[in-house]
């Protein structure tokens, strides 16, 4: 019975382990093609990583439906955010009836 569970745990490690490598294998080579035919010396991009963190705006007053004005949530959101370090700000379907325009990154 513990040989099974050994067993058992043993082949989902090496399991989780062979599907993560080969994710991060497929993505290296697929980098790699958008450098290949490259006719001048280029540094490699890197992917951000954004962290976990994620605020909804609504949480900061916007209003479904486009007739209320959610800009000073949307400041209010992403300063948040900022003073968590980064992350993902939520916005349901709706919130949005047209465009915006951030000043700063």
């Amino acid at each position: 019975m513990i040989i099974r569970k050994s067993a058992f745990l043993f082949l989902s490690v090496a399991l989780f382990s062979s599907a993560a490598f080969s994710q991060i294998d497929a993505k290296s080579k697929q980098t790699n093609e958008l450098y290949k035919n490259i006719e001048f010396q280029m540094l490699r991009v890197q992917e951000p990583t954004i962290p976990s963190n994620a605020v909804s705006i609504t949480d900061f007053g916007a209003i479904n439906g486009g007739q209320v004005l959610c800009t000073q949530a949307f400041a209010q959101a992403i300063d948040a955010l900022s003073k968590k370090g980064g992350g993902k700000v939520i916005v349901p379907r709706g919130i949005i009836e047209g465009q915006f325009k951030r000043d700063t990154h």
